[in-house]
């Protein structure tokens, strides 16, 4: 017991949390890849996100005071607890779920999002260097080959080894999937790399890493536009106007208000201009491959299809603006009504619904049935009821006044991580009213928000613990 003691006391256990968060989001990452999830190498990297994780909690709670010193954890914590709730009263319907995201929440919570206020500022950001480019260049080679994809015209419905099947490269309604399970997930967690080559593009002023962060840059802002998701496009706008004005900001000064905000408008302005250009190149390069490969005009080696092109449909553009969200939401209120104050359990929701709501929309429609809301207001409403909106309300509020508090106090020393981790977390947030994840949901766009919300309370905080 001393000598865990003294390993805690003396900071040993960097490189042991450093590998979890490699391992754990590069094994999230994988599992969002319909060619790669139920493989082997991702086997392996279960078995070493569950071992490594083991061990770190048990660290934490030996020297749980110094972890408690985390903004809002206590109520994290809690919230917890209001999920275990509800899910072990209703546990005829998906109790062994209900476990597994018990321990990916705590995971979230207890590792990814606390921190150590004995770790010096220094390797802190020596940790997020690493583990930004480490799970950066998984995303940079994932969209590179979601891309080649597209230029290639490939769209398949790819069986997986569980059985079940995902759509992959370019969909002929005109949106990129690529290598990912789903394009707005996909671009969550691109727009934080594209956030990281920004950072380590200021941080690190040589020649070669400008260069290949530039490079990965448009990658990731070429996969996005591909995606022709609305919920990348504004999220992705709001990280680079976050991003541009606090790192233009500095202390308050009317000439730096104004500085700040011309700057942004113009990068928000370049982001959407160039998302359309990339667009419109893509369908023009589109159009000479159809024209190409009409009767007489197909080069010998040139394939039959020449594949989608990338943009919203008529029909979608004239139905349903919400893409069926309306409708799902309303099916979260009539469990709420049920089920006001504990809720029932985030994974008890399909089997809830058959057995006592079997006409609500979630599980009657004419597509699927959606066994989360699109929503993580709707999420933990239904999930844990008003007391679970009122714990993670208080956290809300808790972290974003610490924050507000300590940014500025913090700003000159750790200027470059505050404003990437104020740009993840707040594209992040953002995303939430139109996704379900941050909450229950164990993907890879969870873990890079909580992992950088985790950065962003710890430089808001570490000058005081040293």
């Amino acid at each position: 017991m001393n000598r865990i003691n003294t390993l805690l006391r003396q900071d040993k256990l960097f490189w042991p949390e450093l590998l979890f968060k490699v391992v754990y989001l590069i094994h999230l990452l994988a599992c969002f890849n319909p060619y790669i999830d139920g493989t082997f190498p991702v086997k392996v990297t279960l078995l070493g996100t569950m071992a490594l994780g083991g061990l770190l909690l048990l660290c934490r709670l030996l020297d749980i005071k110094v972890y408690f010193r985390t903004p809002g954890l206590p109520l994290l914590l809690a919230f917890l607890v209001s999920f275990a709730v509800p899910s072990f009263l209703l546990y005829r319907y998906a109790l062994v779920d209900s476990l597994k995201t018990f321990i990916w929440m705590t995971f979230q919570f207890a590792i990814l999002f606390a921190f150590s206020t004995r770790r010096p500022a220094a390797r802190a950001k020596q940790e997020l260097a690493v583990v930004g480019t480490a799970i950066g260049a998984f995303i940079t080679v994932e969209n590179l080959i979601s891309i080649l994809m597209a230029f290639d015209g490939y769209f398949k419905v790819y069986e997986k080894p569980d059985g079940t099947s995902a759509v992959t490269g370019l969909a002929w309604w005109g949106r990129l999937y690529g290598v990912h399970g789903d394009p707005n997930y996909a671009c969550v967690y691109t727009i934080a790399t594209v956030l990281l080559c920004a950072y380590l593009f200021i941080k690190y002023p040589r020649l070669w890493v400008r260069i290949v962060t530039g490079v990965a840059a448009l990658i990731n802002l070429l996969f996005i536009a591909f995606t022709a998701s609305r919920t990348g496009l504004i999220c992705l706008t709001l990280g680079v106007a976050v991003f541009a004005f606090s790192w233009c900001m500095g202390q308050f000064a009317v000439r730096r208000v104004l500085k700040a905000l011309a700057v942004t408008a113009v990068l928000c302005l370049a982001v959407v201009g160039f998302s359309e250009v990339a667009v419109s190149g893509f369908n023009a390069y589109h159009s000479h491959r159809q024209e190409m490969s009409q009767p007489g005009t197909q080069p010998p080696d040139e394939p039959e299809d020449p594949g989608a092109t990338i943009g919203r449909t008529e029909e979608e553009l004239q139905g349903d603006p919400t893409n069926r969200r309306l409708d799902i939401w309303g099916s979260g209120l009539e469990i709420v009504r049920d089920n006001p104050v504990l809720g029932i359990g985030f994974e008890n929701v399909l089997g809830y619904a058959d057995d006592r709501l079997p006409d609500t929309y979630i599980v009657n429609n004419d597509l699927t049935r959606f066994d989360a809301f699109h929503n993580t207001v709707v999420d933990v409403l239904v999930s844990q009821g008003a007391v679970g909106v009122l714990l993670a309300g208080a956290f809300a509020v808790w972290f974003v006044i610490h924050c507000a508090k300590r940014v500025g106090k913090q700003y000159t020393r750790h200027r470059p991580e505050l404003c990437l981790c104020l740009a993840v977390v707040a594209s992040g947030l953002a995303s939430t009213m139109f996704l379900s994840h941050v909450f229950f949901v164990n993907i890879a766009s969870t873990g890079v928000f909580w992992l950088f919300a985790g950065y962003l309370a710890y430089f808001t905080t570490v000058e005081e613990a040293e």
